[in-house]
Formats: structure tokens, C-alpha cells, sequence
């Protein structure tokens, strides 16, 4: 009886020593190809790699950058609906605001008589 559960055993971890050899195998494999990809996409990331592709396409070089600056203080004033619109009322990016209109207390009905 322990003589055949002996042998269940050794064949148990047989097959499972052969199934883990092949898995190691395979990751050794990925391993490489994710090795052999890293390479090129670093090689088509590379400065000559880019610079040959720009001047395929007739790209050229940046020379002398200039800023526009725009003065912040000096915006152009509008009077709308007798109100005269205030730097508050316009956004970051220097976009009109749209401010919601007040709300007056609801009339009160008389009552009927």
C-alpha cells in the first residue's frame, strides 16, 4: 500500500518537475524578446533615429523663440446692461465669465378680496 502511494507521489512531482522546466524555459524566452524589444524601440527613440525621420519629412530646426506677453491690467472695458464688466468677471485664460443673474424675492399676490 505505501509502496503504491510512494509511487503516486514520485510521479506527481515528476510531471510537475517537467511542467516548471518548460514554464522556465518559456520565461527565459519572453525574457529575451522583451530584451530584443526594449532595444529597438530604443533604437527608434534615439536622437538620429528622430532626426533622420525629421528630415524625411522637411522638418527644421527651432532658431529664436519669442513670447507674446500679454498686460494682464488693460482690459478692454464694455458696458452691459448699465453694468460696467470688472477684471473679476473674466477667467484665467482671460475668457468672459457670464455672471447668473440676481434673483428678485418672488411678489407676493394680494389676496382676494
Amino acid at each position: 500500500m505505501f509502496g503504491l502511494l510512494y509511487l503516486l507521489n514520485i510521479n506527481d512531482l515528476t510531471v510537475k518537475g517537467f511542467n516548471l522546466k518548460d514554464l522556465q524555459t518559456k520565461a527565459a524566452a519572453l525574457a529575451g524578446d522583451n530584451l530584443a524589444s526594449q532595444e529597438q524601440v530604443n533604437a527608434l527613440q534615439s536622437y538620429y533615429a528622430l532626426s533622420a525621420r525629421a528630415d524625411k519629412l522637411n522638418m527644421v530646426a527651432v532658431g529664436n523663440i519669442d513670447y507674446l506677453t500679454v498686460n494682464r491690467s488693460a482690459v478692454a472695458m464694455k458696458i452691459t446692461g448699465g453694468r460696467t464688466l470688472r477684471r473679476t468677471d473674466f477667467n484665467f485664460f482671460g475668457f468672459y465669465v457670464a455672471q447668473p443673474p440676481k434673483k428678485f424675492p418672488a411678489r407676493r399676490r394680494p389676496d382676494k378680496l
